[in-house]
């Protein structure tokens, strides 16, 4: 039933961004552009990475060093969701398109950048209510191209991921994870805590080693949630309200969890034995 509602919410929500991801007809092959770079990881506590639409990957390494390559790819092929370009049709990358990294005090920032400063917005981020109410922005000032990224960093670093359409994965870190998803999916197995994630339409899967847990908030407008803690589902404080799931509970640990979604699923994993690698999950 959850699943049905779930269809029938992105079907009124979505039904403007589903039109406007119709492919058209391509008058060019498109134009690809890869890029990386190697940072010294030496002073770091944070890493924040913006994605604006496409996929992103991050494991960790021992080299003390953030490892970072993308491959951006511009074209008019649009498919929802998870390998799609938005906004302007585009047979070409914006002009000036650079990788950027930059070092905020103990934190690096790194994006891709152009000379074209409508191309490198992003106000597509949808409201996700706990009723179930989503509204998604996708205009003229989204990109007409995507970018792959495959990153590495040392597992002490804490993450603050930003993707307006895509799928991320990250595996292996023990810093702590923020993450903000438009449009998409997260999958995460992470050594230990805190994690904070939103993502508007999409689903969260999250495995956690550590089983240590504090404040544990838990909210999904249109479908539902799940709370593992060692292999046993945990229902305290969990609350459906018509398509809306909601779970608050505080447990005896320190670390935290607040995870929503505006339509889609849930699915927390505490003290489980070891992480997989959840990279090809539809």
């Amino acid at each position: 039933m959850y699943r049905k509602l779930i269809i029938a919410a992105l079907t009124l929500t979505l039904s403007p961004l589903a039109f406007a991801a119709q492919p058209g007809k391509t008058t060019k092959a498109p134009m690809e552009q890869t890029f990386s770079s190697a940072l010294d990881a030496s002073g770091l506590k944070n890493v924040k990475f913006t994605v604006k639409v496409g996929k992103i990957k991050i494991t960790t390494n021992e080299d003390d060093k953030v490892v970072i390559k993308t491959a951006t790819t511009a074209g008019e092929d649009m498919h929802f969701i998870f390998d799609w370009t938005a906004g302007k049709s585009a047979n070409a990358l914006p002009p000036g398109l650079h990788l950027v990294t930059h070092r905020d005090g103990d934190t690096l920032v790194v994006s891709l950048e152009s000379g074209d400063k409508s191309s490198d917005s992003n106000n597509m981020f949808p409201e996700n209510p706990a009723n179930g109410s989503v509204h998604i922005n996708v205009n003229d000032h989204n990109p007409g191209w995507k970018s792959n990224w495959t990153v590495s960093l040392p597992a002490r670093l804490a993450l603050n991921l930003i993707v307006g359409v895509g799928k991320a994965t990250v595996q292996g870190l023990a810093g702590g994870l923020n993450a903000k998803i438009g449009v998409g999916k997260l999958n995460v197995g992470l050594q230990q805590g805190p994690l904070n994630a939103n993502v508007g339409v999409g689903d969260i899967n999250a495995d956690v080693i550590d089983n240590d847990y504090g404040d544990v908030n838990l909210t999904a407008g249109v479908g539902h949630i799940k709370f593992d803690v060692n292999g046993h589902q945990n229902t305290k404080g969990f609350e459906r309200h018509f398509t809306a799931a909601l779970q608050k509970l505080t447990g005896q640990g320190k670390t935290t969890y607040t995870l929503k979604v505006g339509v889609g699923h849930i699915n927390l994993r505490l003290g489980v034995k070891k992480i997989v690698d959840r990279d090809d999950d539809n």
